[in-house]
């Protein structure tokens, strides 16, 4: 089966024939036939209502912001792991502020550079399904003002880095109280 190679990747402008597409990139967009080197590439290029496939482990430079109504979904055991720079855990490694966004049959690891492993903000429609998470040094997931749908999921905060909750609910910003 031939891909198409990515926008921004260092196989752009040719086309490739395999049946491992993980040979080629770590995403991989079901609806245009792309491959992209890193995931990171592939999310930045996907359009609301894309699928992005992890076609095996990847590494995330820096924290992954998701504002479209994206699928992410993994290959059978693939990790998605938080590789940031800084010493300290800080911030969310996923933060979802797009509506109808899914996570599906992907592991998380924050590798204890993250408070939360993903955080869905002010959305609606969002979906965790299949989905284990390990890590975040105080939740493995926050829902903050969100409407979110969690199935067959693991969520392992760090309890060496002193977590107090597998999932924490908060009001977001832009809501009043009544």
């Amino acid at each position: 089966k031939s891909y198409n190679s990515g926008e921004g990747s260092v196989l752009k402008g040719y086309t490739y024939y395999t049946s491992d597409v993980s040979k080629l990139g770590e995403g991989y967009n079901e609806k245009t036939n792309t491959v992209y080197e890193d995931i990171e590439d592939a999310i930045a290029q996907a359009q609301a209502g894309d699928t992005i496939v992890l076609t095996k482990n990847a590494e995330g430079e820096t924290p992954i912001i998701l504002d479209k109504s994206i699928t992410i979904k993994g290959e059978e055991n693939v990790t998605l792991t938080y590789k940031a720079n800084n010493q300290s855990a800080e911030g969310t490694f996923i933060t979802v502020t797009g509506d109808d966004v899914a996570l599906q049959d992907i592991i998380i690891d924050t590798n204890g550079k993250a408070k939360h492993g993903v955080q869905f903000y002010e959305t609606t429609g969002g979906k965790l399904d299949g989905v284990t998470i390990n890590g975040g040094t105080f939740t493995s997931v926050l829902v903050n003002g969100a409407e979110v749908t969690l199935t067959d999921c693991t969520l392992n905060p760090d309890a060496d880095a002193g977590a107090y909750a597998n999932i924490e609910y908060a009001k977001g910003d832009g809501f009043t109280e009544n």
